[in-house]
């Protein structure tokens, strides 16, 4: 669908328009030559494109070779041409190996066909249709590749930089062929292309765009390809003064090319050469500087983004973790304010004062360690160097002044988009999601957070597969005080969705603030960029340290990927949860200590297949295991109310209360698809 987009827009309009567009374009390309032969050019359009760009190519070819009468003379090509549209609407196969393939079996079978019908007079000529069919296949592969990469992309280094030599050494040898009065189309497009390659490039650009241009021009013909050898000489040159007035940067181009002519000596191609130098050079001062901007994207900082980006994640990580430490500070100041008078109070401020050195050295190693904390990160996305250059284009076009801006995915290939700028007032976000949605095909939201002063990033983020709805109910164990148990639902920004229970110590004030802060502390460290297993062994650190009497809660907690659907479950001494799949439940639970009680805790850890309509009920110790069958009942029921459903357990539990009552907690979430 990308591919599609990428050349034709949106919607049946466009790609009426795009037809077109390639029946004019094929219609001049028919006539061209390579080395004396036809050239492949059509036939490479052909086995690239999709099938409606195909068939328009071969009809442009057809309206061509009948106006000019050379259709018994074009047989092969016409036959080719003919098999690779019917291939294109045959197979399904987008990968540029298979369209490499399809063409080359097509080109040597219209060949060999048309060869064997008329004779073989010169075993030679066979050879020349082997090898323009090996040329097309491998260009139609390189073609593919340029295509995946976007149409308006030009990438002249790194992976793709192979790819567009290729198309561009084609499409010279293909122009070149074709004459206007005294100027060759051909060579003209090399000059446009070396200046402008020049001026995004400097001197790397202009001299590779220099070579191309030779060797596109050398292959169509030796006699016009001698007159550009100092093609890549003057673009190397011309390079180093990228940064003057265009003016003056095309004059210089002119004057290097000239003094090439002078110093090889003055022939009949000379003149021709100064004529399509001016012409080249013309076209390239015409069109605006933001125009070519968008087909040359500056790749200089490319490796620079990714870093600035991944660097302020990490200092939101810092400051997370700094807010952590003076939230404890507080606490510990709190306690202390609470503890009572007794015989044994220094021995127990000694014992508080080693624990709280033990708890902010931890901290302090946590935050030295920040620069090789991305390690959750690094697992989930990865750069995204060809949406990347679509966002810069987007927003250069648009004169949009940012500071960076990256694309990334993520293992299940969602999109994120990242920019950084001084100023987002300005900035229509909605605007930004409707035009993303239409250039990817995918639905975005967006958030916006500080990162430094006066700096913010947007990320705009495509929407998941999935989307979970929560509910909860609660029921403390004594009417006038507050209950012991805490629970959340909240999300990270990898995707995933965090329903978390955690139940303190005994019941009431003391109970809840237990809960609180390892509920707190937890959501914290995973907003903060943290992975859940580290994030876990942290809270725990600090339930330890954080009072000189015994103080623990327990960590029940629920990782559904809004990606894949999967679910995580980590309990750390919680309940049991039970889990509606398809048309059964399965209740889960597990032996584990609870967070605050040992130093190295062991949380069980399993992982479940999560489907559109499953869902899940999380349960504090308050809900007796005699209430498991009606919670079991109540989930395979039709859960068009799950809203109510918490609260029906809720009230189902206490009837089970036998003398000592307990604070109750329930937690439902089912799994819906977006």
């Amino acid at each position: 669908m990308m591919k599609a987009n990428a050349i034709s827009g949106k919607g049946s309009t466009n790609i009426i328009y795009g037809c077109a567009g390639m029946m004019i374009l094929s219609f001049i390309m028919a006539g061209t030559t390579v080395s004396g032969a036809a050239s492949p050019f059509n036939a490479v359009l052909a086995g690239t494109l999709p099938p409606a760009y195909s068939t328009a190519v071969l009809t442009g070819s057809l309206i061509f070779y009948f106006f000019t009468g050379n259709i018994v003379d074009s047989l092969a090509m016409i036959g080719a041409l003919t098999m690779t549209v019917v291939s294109r609407w045959i197979f399904d196969n987008e990968t540029p190996v298979f369209k490499a393939l399809a063409s080359l079996v097509c080109m040597l079978a219209s060949s060999s066909a048309v060869i064997l019908s008329a004779g073989i007079e010169q075993p030679s000529g066979f050879a020349v249709h082997i090898c323009m069919s090996v040329l097309t296949a491998i260009s139609v592969y390189f073609f593919s590749d340029v295509l995946d990469s976007g149409i308006k992309t030009i990438q002249i280094s790194g992976s793709k930089g192979c790819s567009y030599a290729v198309v561009c050494i084609l499409l010279i040898t293909s122009l070149t062929s074709l004459n206007i009065w005294k100027f060759n189309i051909g060579r003209i497009f090399g000059v446009f292309l070396i200046l402008s390659a020049a001026a995004e490039y400097r001197q790397f650009g202009g001299a590779l765009c220099g070579i191309f241009t030779t060797c596109g021009t050398m292959l169509c013909s030796a006699v016009t390809g001698a007159a550009t050898v100092f093609f890549a000489a003057a673009g190397l040159i011309t390079g180093f003064f990228s940064e003057f007035n265009r003016i003056i940067f095309g004059i210089f181009f002119m004057a290097v090319n000239i003094l090439g002519i002078l110093l090889i000596g003055v022939t009949d191609n000379s003149l021709g050469m100064l004529f399509d130098t001016a012409a080249g050079t013309l076209l390239f001062l015409i069109i605006p500087k933001s125009a070519l901007k968008a087909y040359f994207p500056d790749d200089r900082n490319d490796d620079i983004n990714p870093v600035r980006l991944t660097s302020s994640r990490i200092d939101m990580t810092a400051r997370s973790l700094a807010e952590i430490r003076k939230d404890t500070q507080n606490i510990i100041k709190i306690l202390e304010k609470s503890d009572c008078g007794s015989a044994d109070r220094n021995i127990r401020a000694a014992v508080l004062k080693e624990k709280q050195y033990m708890l902010f050295s931890q901290m302090h190693l946590a935050e030295e360690m920040l620069s090789g904390l991305c390690r959750g990160m690094n697992e989930n996305i990865r750069y995204d160097r060809r949406n990347t250059d679509i966002i810069k284009h987007f927003l250069n076009d648009r004169r949009i002044k940012y500071n960076s801006a990256a694309a990334y995915k993520n293992s299940a290939g969602r999109i994120f988009i990242e920019i950084c700028c001084d100023n987002i007032t300005s900035l229509d976000c909605k605007s930004f999601i409707k035009e993303f949605s239409e250039m990817f095909l995918k639905k975005f939201e967006y958030s916006a957070r500080q990162i430094y002063q006066g700096e913010y990033i947007i990320s705009f983020s495509e929407r998941t597969s999935y989307s979970v709805n929560c509910f909860s109910a609660q029921c403390s164990a004594c009417e006038d005080e507050p209950s012991g148990d805490t629970a959340i639902c909240f999300e990270d920004s990898f995707g995933n969705t965090y329903l978390v229970i955690s139940d303190g110590m005994g019941s009431g004030s003391l109970a809840a603030v237990d809960s609180k802060i390892t509920v707190s502390l937890f959501r914290r460290f995973i907003t903060g960029g943290i992975d859940t297993l580290t994030a876990v062994d942290m809270v725990n650190s600090i339930m330890l340290s954080k009072s000189s009497d015994e103080s623990f809660a327990t960590l029940d907690i629920a990782r559904i990927n809004l990606d894949t659907g999967e679910l995580t479950l980590i309990k750390s001494g919680a309940s049991a949860t039970l889990i509606k799949h398809d048309d059964s439940v399965i209740m889960v639970n597990a032996s584990t200590f609870p967070v605050g009680i040992i130093n190295e805790t062991k949380p069980f850890v399993k992982k479940f297949s999560f489907s559109k309509g499953d869902s899940i009920v999380m349960l504090s110790d308050g809900v007796s295991d005699k209430s498991y069958q009606y919670i079991k009942t109540l989930m395979l029921e039709d859960d068009s109310e799950l809203n109510r459903v918490p609260e029906r357990i809720c009230d189902n539990a206490k009837k089970f209360f036998s003398g000592r009552r307990d604070d109750i907690t329930v937690l439902t979430a089912k799994l819906t698809a977006q």
